[in-house]
């Protein structure tokens, strides 16, 4: 690769993360916004960067926050309509529902400070056990989130970009994305 192509990738994941931390200061619809720009830039540069080194390349971030109704399924333990006010992500197979806690998730300030709460709940309820595996998108870096219950639970990652969750459980794998933004 020659030293052009390398910075022909550099320059939209240093955009996006530009407007990712000038996001910060806006309201969270604009957040999430910037996020998934900052995800898609650097996305498509790891892709770019990963085709031209020969190497295979994640698939894109695939983040999709959805704030209309909870599924019917997913309702149980909230208090009555509107079920509209709980921002949440859905697995790729559409069995889990990853409710969020917090307008944007981030990194936590230090490493023994779980900040990052998610309730997850499951199609099936008897479901079981779930094990997380995170995925940095566009990136070799992994960390090993553990076993953890459906229910409520701290999902903390090292450093803002969009995470690619693996969950593990009775039911085929799945996976689903989430932006964590910069504090």
């Amino acid at each position: 690769m020659t030293h052009t192509g390398v910075h022909r990738w550099r320059l939209p994941a240093i955009l996006g993360a530009v407007l990712l931390i000038a996001a910060g200061c806006t309201g969270s619809g604009a957040l999430h916004r910037a996020a998934s720009a900052a995800t898609a830039s650097a996305s498509t540069a790891s892709t770019a960067s990963t085709a031209a080194s020969g190497g295979a390349a994640d698939a894109p971030c695939t983040y999709k926050l959805i704030t209309h109704d909870l599924p019917t399924w997913a309702r149980a333990g909230f208090q009555g309509p509107p079920f509209n006010t709980v921002p949440y992500v859905t697995s790729s197979g559409g069995d889990i529902v990853a409710v969020l806690f917090g307008s944007m998730l981030a990194p936590p300030p230090s490493a023994t400070e779980g900040q990052n709460k998610v309730l997850w709940v499951p199609k099936d309820p008897s479901a079981g056990a779930l094990t997380v595996d995170a995925h940095l998108v566009g990136t070799s870096e992994n960390v090993d989130i553990g076993d953890i219950s459906f229910g409520p639970s701290y999902v903390d990652v090292p450093k803002p970009g969009c995470w690619r969750l693996t969950l593990h459980w009775i039911g085929p794998t799945e996976t689903v994305d989430i932006v964590y933004g910069a504090r």
